[in-house]
C-alpha cells in the first residue's frame, strides 16, 4: 500500500524502485493538492497498481492543472474507488493487514481539496498507524464524534503539524507512541504549539524532510522507529 506520491514527479517512483517494489496493491491519493498527487503518474506508469483510491470530487471544483492531472491518473489501466461519505468505514484486507477509510465526513467548502482528504487507519496485528492527510478540523471533530477506533501507535498528523489541525482531544483519543510531522523542523508558532502538546504527553516526534526517509518497522506486536 502506498499513500500519496509527493510533489515531485519521480521521487516516489524512484524510492519505491530503490527498495525493490514492483507491485502495489493499493495506491491511496488522499487529496488533490500537488504535494499529494504530483508523483502519481510516474508511479502508475512504472508499477503494477491493482487499485487506486482517491476522493470523489467534482472536476468543476478543481483548478485546470489539477483537473488535467486527475484525468491522466484516471486513464490508468487499474481499478478505481472514488471516496465519498458512503465509503467511510469501508475496510480492505491485504496480507495480514487491514486498513479502513475514515474521512471525509464533512464537505464544508466544495472547492477546497483539504475538505475531501481521506484519513486512513492501518492495522497490522496488534500495531496501528493513523494517517491524517490534510484532514480539516471540521472532519477531525466529526471523526471524534463517531464511534471509530482511533487508537494507534503512530499518527501522521494533518497539515504539516499546524496545531489547529491536531487537537488535544484527538491526541488523547489516539494515544500514539510517535507523531510524524511532514516538515524538517518547526517553523512557526503553531508548529511549536503542537510540539509542546506532543511533548507533554510523552509522544515521540519524528520530522521528515526531502533528504531523509524515516522508517518504522513492525512485527505486528510492537513498532520500532529507525532513524535514517
Amino acid at each position: 500500500m502506498v499513500i500519496d506520491t509527493g510533489n515531485y514527479y519521480t521521487n516516489a517512483a524512484d524510492y519505491l524502485s530503490g527498495i525493490g517494489i514492483s507491485q502495489i496493491d493499493y495506491l491511496i491519493l488522499t487529496n488533490y493538492s500537488t504535494k499529494n498527487i504530483c508523483g502519481a503518474e510516474a508511479v502508475l506508469s512504472r508499477f503494477d497498481v491493482n487499485t487506486v483510491i482517491m476522493p470523489d470530487m467534482d472536476a468543476s471544483q478543481m483548478t485546470a492543472a489539477t483537473r488535467k492531472t486527475v484525468n491522466t491518473i484516471k486513464q490508468a489501466q487499474t481499478d478505481f474507488i472514488l471516496v465519498n461519505e458512503s465509503e467511510i468505514g469501508r475496510r480492505f484486507e491485504f496480507g495480514e493487514a487491514v486498513f479502513e477509510l475514515l474521512t471525509p465526513l464533512v464537505i464544508k467548502y466544495e472547492d477546497e481539496y483539504d475538505c475531501y482528504s481521506i484519513a486512513v487507519k492501518l492495522d497490522y496485528k496488534a500495531v496501528s498507524f493513523l494517517f491524517m492527510s490534510d484532514v480539516t478540523p471540521e472532519n477531525t471533530q466529526a471523526l471524534l464524534d463517531s464511534d471509530a477506533d482511533l487508537t494507534a501507535d503512530v499518527i501522521c498528523v494533518s497539515q504539516n503539524g499546524r496545531s489547529a489541525y491536531t487537537s488535544e482531544e484527538l491526541l488523547d483519543r489516539v494515544l500514539p507512541e510517535y507523531a510524524v510531522i511532514n516538515i524538517p523542523e518547526p517553523r512557526y508558532e503553531e508548529h511549536l504549539e503542537l510540539a509542546e502538546r506532543l511533548k507533554i504527553r510523552g509522544i515521540g516526534i519524528v520530522y521528515t524532510d526531502e533528504a531523509n526517509h524515516q522508517r518504522f518497522v513492525s512485527n505486528g506486536e510492537k513498532v520500532e522507529y529507525i532513524q535514517q
